[in-house]
């Protein structure tokens, strides 16, 4: 099909950190959906934020023809307002909202530890509804996708009336149900569909229900479950967004130790980039700096301060952020405080095993870092200086 004369193409884009997928999700629509109207949908508040900032950076302005949605608003607006009754028919006329409830669970337990569900089989409104007809956050894509039974084309039809391209960014975060819906958007919408994507980078998820095996991993998703053998409905690219604008060569090649199975993050060489950074006077690398040097290495540089969670704070000198947080930003200088667990892998053994979660939010924190990167190492961790360099105050 063509869209403003352009062919309409699906493309899942995977990501290294500090390659610019939300820039380049921005640029190609400034590039060849300049007229066209788009729907840009992400998961975190945080990055609608950033997605409404480079848009006002490129276009100068947020055009009219451009919405910007979360994931949850996206959801309601498209496939469950106009569809609800369809699943629940007393839902005809009633008004349904969300909840962010943290002590939400579909279980109850008993004294004796037995374990039962909330709601008889087959209970729709027992299953996904409060008593104010509140959905809870986790459910959401769920009964999203029981409203497209039989409302397939219709809800098509209703998102391309709304948008010539839809852009999928931080995809990473899809989950469960979710999948489902990305399915059919990518094998019926005609229009043109990006997604952008960090599976190192999975840290949220937009559902605590759903299978594992595709969790953070919406490209192998829609290589396995939407693509088939006899037809290709998105290419997959795993080259485009490779190289990183914001870090150099040795904090690409750490990062890139905690995934051995995906292509290696490399430092962009651009001209603009190498310009950038031979302006950069100040130390670069990679350091494990001592417990007892952190004051000194704080004074001297000044760096934004990463912790696994902030319960580990005790010894960080100045504010600091989780590396969870931490997410979406960056800095010239970054220091790290790693758990034992993430210590291990950093100072002893590049073999050690992290739990998924643990390797991920280690990658994010490494990947804030532009030029210099202080990792912090207590006097009980076991340290092999063949690894990562021990920084020294007369070192700058």
């Amino acid at each position: 099909m063509l869209l403003n004369g352009l062919m309409a193409n699906k493309r899942c884009l995977i990501a290294a950190a500090g390659s610019g997928k939300t820039t380049y999700l921005v640029n190609e629509i400034w590039e060849h959906f300049q007229n066209a109207p788009v729907i840009f949908v992400t998961f975190t508040t945080t990055n609608q934020l950033t997605i409404c900032e480079k848009i006002r950076k490129r276009f100068g302005f947020i055009p009219t023809r451009i919405k910007i949605m979360g994931w949850y608003q996206f959801l309601f607006r498209y496939f469950i307002l106009p569809y609800k009754a369809d699943v629940l028919q007393e839902l005809n006329t009633i008004h349904v909202s969300l909840t962010f409830d943290s002590d939400y669970s579909r279980t109850y337990q008993t004294k004796s530890g037995s374990t039962f569900s909330k709601y008889k089989h087959n209970d729709i409104k027992g299953k996904f509804f409060t008593s104010g007809w509140r959905i809870h956050k986790d459910l959401v894509a769920e009964f999203a996708f029981l409203c497209t039974r039989g409302n397939e084309d219709s809800i098509v039809r209703r998102l391309y009336e709304s948008a010539d391209i839809l852009c999928f960014d931080e995809s990473q975060d899809f989950s469960g149900s979710d999948h489902e819906i990305i399915k059919l958007i990518t094998r019926l919408y005609p229009g043109s569909v990006l997604f952008a994507t960090d599976p190192r980078q999975h840290i949220y998820s937009t559902t605590k229900f759903g299978g594992k095996k595709y969790e953070g991993k919406i490209d192998l998703y829609l290589s396995e479950k939407v693509n088939t053998r006899t037809k290709k409905y998105v290419d997959i690219d795993s080259r485009s967004l490779s190289r990183s604008h914001r870090c150099i060569e040795s904090i690409c090649e750490l990062a890139s130790s905690l995934f051995q199975d995906l292509p290696s993050t490399e430092t962009c060489t651009c001209l603009e980039c190498m310009e950038r950074r031979d302006k950069y006077v100040g130390l670069k690398g990679v350091f494990a700096v001592a417990e007892d040097d952190i004051e000194l290495f704080t004074d001297k540089f000044k760096p934004m301060n990463l912790v696994f969670n902030r319960a580990e704070k005790s010894i960080v000198i100045g504010k600091c952020m989780t590396m969870g947080d931490s997410k979406g930003t960056e800095s010239d200088v970054i220091l790290l405080y790693p758990t034992d667990e993430q210590s291990k892998f950093l100072f002893n053994s590049r073999n050690t095993t992290l739990a998924e979660i643990t390797r991920n939010k280690l990658y994010v924190g490494i990947t804030r870092a532009r030029y210099l990167l202080g990792i912090v190492f207590k006097k009980k961790h076991k340290f092999s200086n063949n690894l990562i360099p021990i920084w020294e105050n007369s070192i700058s």
